[in-house]
């Protein structure tokens, strides 16, 4: 056995040996906590979430224009900035013990920590052809990787955005299109309504129990505008027509640029002699319907869509107005705001509403309420995870919320596979006169997409 002799001690093989194989140990040992640790943070948190900051992407593709991109992203940053000045005050130390810091995380339940974490806007901007958006948002994540998409707003069909969303697991909170997907297996996307589809769609059994209360068939043309609007649209009718069963439709497709005229219109009167025509066009169609009023061959009804022509409805003619039918799928409840704190009072649904009395006026405006319900559902989600941060929880906070009323959509209805929270529209027609009023002319009538049932919800 060797022996130390002063400082030129001399150690057996063995010890240096078992002083390796400790130090290996403790190594080995130190590295295995490490990965498990980051495992575990892996397993907690989802992509764009660190220990101290959750970070969300908003989409802008297209040409959309400033107005909208202001009434989208000013709400947004002012809810950004809000809160993540709260947390920068909630981590001085001299608030730590006072009642506001206290306050907040005590309303933050399960998520106390919440009340300590900053939250991360990017702005996603998306240009050129809709084919070369997939690209650009792979580009855009790989770079800047994020937990959710928030909001967002397309000039265009949101199929692009949608697909890279589930192929990548991202969820997408209301998106402000009324161009959506239409699925019944895609998961992560969820809409405000399935747009100008959902329109297509309830003309088509407005007009079905209309045929069941008179008993008399109905030969039906629509006429599709070449844009992404009128295809929804007549996507909508002509696939709900065929599930309940009715005659097939006459279909006319105008071409790229064609807008609907006088003598084309009288043709197909004179030709197919219909009982109902649809037109689904934007404003620019107005001039050929208004013409109907002094047409010796009318139609018993007309259709277009009250989103489509926006505020050019107010110009239909009187003699046109009695056999009009637009569609609306907005709230139809005079819109009366409620203060901080307050409730809103269960109502009825009025009869007719003036101009004045609508729900919102204008497209920015309505934006802007949009996002308001992107932010309020998102602040709620976000306290429901309970720091659990995983797309799939994220989902299931959302599909827990109960009904709510917005100013725009009246109730929406969240739920486990609910991805369209709006799901009807109404009916209506003008008054005549030159201070018409928009008249209802059927209930909600909303759809049972388990069962393909229809069913009327009491608006409030």
């Amino acid at each position: 056995m060797t022996k130390a002799i002063g400082k030129n001690a001399v150690m057996h093989p063995l010890a240096i040996l078992s002083r390796v194989l400790i130090t290996v140990l403790v190594f080995s040992v130190t590295s295995l906590c490490a990965q498990q640790k980051a495992a575990d943070a892996a397993k907690k948190f989802a992509p764009g979430v660190t220990e101290s900051t959750i970070r969300f992407a908003t989409i802008i593709a297209g040409d959309v224009s400033p107005a909208d991109r202001k009434a989208m992203l000013a709400p947004m940053e002012f809810y950004i900035k809000l809160n993540n000045d709260q947390v920068d005050s909630f981590k001085d130390p001299r608030y730590k013990h006072r009642a506001t810091r206290r306050m907040a995380e005590s309303m933050l339940r399960f998520s106390n920590e919440l009340a300590n974490r900053r939250l991360m806007l990017s702005k996603w901007v998306l240009s050129g052809p809709s084919s070369t958006w997939g690209a650009q948002l792979k580009t855009h994540y790989r770079k800047d990787p994020v937990f959710a998409l928030i909001g967002g707003i397309a000039n265009g069909e949101w199929r692009p955005i949608h697909e890279f969303a589930e192929k990548n697991n991202i969820p997408t909170l209301f998106p402000i299109t009324d161009l959506p997907v239409i699925s019944d297996t895609d998961w992560h996307t969820i809409y405000f309504s399935r747009g100008y589809d959902q329109e297509g769609e309830n003309s088509a059994r407005f007009l079905k129990n209309v045929m069941k209360t008179s008993g008399h068939e109905m030969t039906v043309v629509q006429f599709v505008g070449a844009s992404p609007e009128g295809r929804a649209l007549a996507l909508g009718f002509s696939r709900t027509w065929k599930e309940l069963g009715m005659r097939p439709e006459v279909t006319v497709r105008l071409a790229t640029g064609e807008t609907l005229g006088t003598e084309q219109l009288a043709q197909v009167l004179e030709k197919k002699n219909p009982t109902v025509i649809l037109v689904w066009d934007g404003p620019k169609a107005l001039a050929t319907l208004n013409a109907l009023s002094d047409a010796s061959l009318k139609p018993n009804m007309l259709f277009i869509s009250g989103r489509y022509m926006g505020d050019s409805i107010w110009r239909i003619k009187d003699r046109i107005r009695d056999f009009t039918f637009i569609t609306y799928p907005f709230s139809f409840s005079a819109y009366r705001p409620v203060a901080m704190g307050g409730t809103s009072t269960p109502r009825p649904d009025p009869e007719s509403l003036s101009r004045s009395e609508l729900p919102l006026v204008g497209h920015t405006q309505q934006i802007s309420a949009e996002v308001g319900v992107v932010l309020e559902t998102l602040t709620a989600a976000l306290m429901d995870m309970r720091s659990y941060y995983k797309a799939d929880n994220f989902l299931d906070a959302v599909d827990m919320m109960p009904s709510r009323q917005i100013p725009l959509y009246g109730t929406i209805t969240l739920g486990s596979g609910h991805r369209y929270v709006s799901k009807g529209c109404y009916i209506v027609k003008l008054s005549n006169g030159a201070k018409p009023r928009l008249i209802r002319k059927s209930d909600w009538v909303i759809t049972d997409s388990q069962g393909g049932r229809t069913k009327k919800e009491k608006k409030i």
